[in-house]
C-alpha cells in the first residue's frame, strides 16, 4: 500500500500534549501534524511556520484531536509544570486546539496558525461557537 492510498483509507489521531511553544505559540494537534510529515521537518521554518502547520493539515486532518492536558510545561523545554487535569478531544482539530489555547491563557485567535485554520475552513476556533462537554472521572 502506498502512502497515499494509507492516507486515504485510514483513520488518523493526533495524540499531543497540552504545551507551549516559542514560535509558534502553542503545539497542540495541528502543530503535532508536523510529525506526520516525511523529510526534515527544519524545512518548515523556511517555509513559514504556520502555514505549513495549516497546508500539513489541508493535505490529510486528523480524524480525532487527542490533547493530553494532565500536565503542562510553560515552555517547550522544561518549565513550570502546571496540572490542568484534562484530557481534550474532537473531530475538529480547530475546535481542539482553540480549547487548548484557551487553557494555557491564550486567545486562540491570537494564535497564527489556529486563527489561519479557521479560515481555511479546518474548523472553528472562536470559543463562543465550540460545545464543550465536561466529563469528571474518579
Amino acid at each position: 500500500m502506498t502512502v497515499k492510498e494509507w492516507l486515504k483509507n485510514s483513520f488518523l489521531i493526533s495524540a499531543a500534549v497540552l504545551k507551549r511553544h516559542s514560535m509558534a505559540k502553542v503545539t497542540l494537534s495541528l502543530k503535532n501534524m508536523m510529525g506526520a510529515s516525511i523529510g526534515k521537518k527544519a524545512r518548515f521554518h523556511f517555509l513559514g511556520l504556520n502555514k505549513s502547520i495549516v497546508d500539513i493539515n489541508l493535505y490529510k486532518k486528523p480524524d480525532l484531536a487527542l490533547i493530553d492536558g494532565i500536565e503542562s510545561s510553560s515552555r517547550e523545554l522544561g518549565g513550570e509544570v502546571t496540572r490542568y487535569d484534562v484530557m481534550i478531544f474532537s473531530e475538529n482539530p480547530v475546535a481542539t486546539d482553540a480549547v487548548g489555547a484557551n487553557i494555557l491563557g491564550l486567545d486562540p485567535l491570537s494564535v497564527p496558525h489556529i486563527k489561519l485554520a479557521q479560515e481555511k475552513g479546518l474548523g472553528i476556533a472562536r470559543l463562543e461557537e465550540i460545545e464543550v462537554d465536561e466529563i469528571k472521572v474518579k
